[in-house]
C-alpha cells in the first residue's frame, strides 16, 4: 500500500457481534480496517477478517489483526489502545484515523475512546446501532 496517499483507516475492537463492526467498514469504506483483538475475542476477530474478504471485497494484507488487547485493566486498556494509535500513525501517516468505538468491552470502549478523541490525527468516532442499523457520529474532528 503507498502510504503518501491520503486514506482511511478504521480501527475497531472485536466483539462477539461482528455486524458491530461490519456496518461501519461496509459503509465507511476504508483503505485499511484494523482490529485489536483480546484472546477472548481472537476467533470472533477471525471471523471477521474472513468476512470482509469474502464479502467486503478487502484484500487480506487491508485488514490487520492486533493481538494482545487486555479484556480488562483501565490502564492496560490504555496503554494498549495509545501504543496502537502511535503505530498507526507511524505506519499510515497522513491516513484519516477513525475509530468504530462499538466492540469490546465497556472497559475497552471508555479507554479507547479517552485515547482517540485527545489526537487531533482522529478525524472521527462511530458507533453502531445495530438493534436500528444505524451509524452514529458520536464525535466529529474538523480540520482548521
Amino acid at each position: 500500500m503507498n502510504t503518501t496517499d491520503c486514506g482511511t483507516v478504521m480501527v475497531c475492537i472485536a466483539t462477539q457481534q461482528n455486524a458491530a463492526n461490519i456496518l461501519p467498514v461496509m459503509t465507511v469504506r476504508p483503505d485499511v480496517v484494523v482490529v485489536a483483538v483480546s484472546e477472548e475475542m481472537k476467533a470472533r476477530g477471525d471471523a471477521l477478517k474472513q468476512w470482509l474478504q469474502k464479502h467486503g471485497d478487502f484484500q487480506p494484507e487491508h485488514i490487520v489483526l492486533k493481538h494482545d488487547l487486555p479484556s480488562h485493566g483501565v490502564n492496560r486498556i490504555t496503554d494498549y489502545a495509545l501504543n496502537l494509535l502511535i503505530d498507526l500513525k507511524d505506519q499510515w501517516s497522513g491516513y484519516r484515523l477513525i475509530l468504530n468505538a462499538t466492540g469490546g468491552n465497556k472497559l475497552m470502549t471508555l479507554a479507547f475512546v479517552n485515547v482517540f478523541r485527545q489526537d487531533e490525527d482522529v478525524e472521527k468516532i462511530l458507533y453502531t446501532d445495530t438493534d436500528n442499523n444505524e451509524l452514529e457520529v458520536i464525535e466529529p474532528k474538523f480540520s482548521s
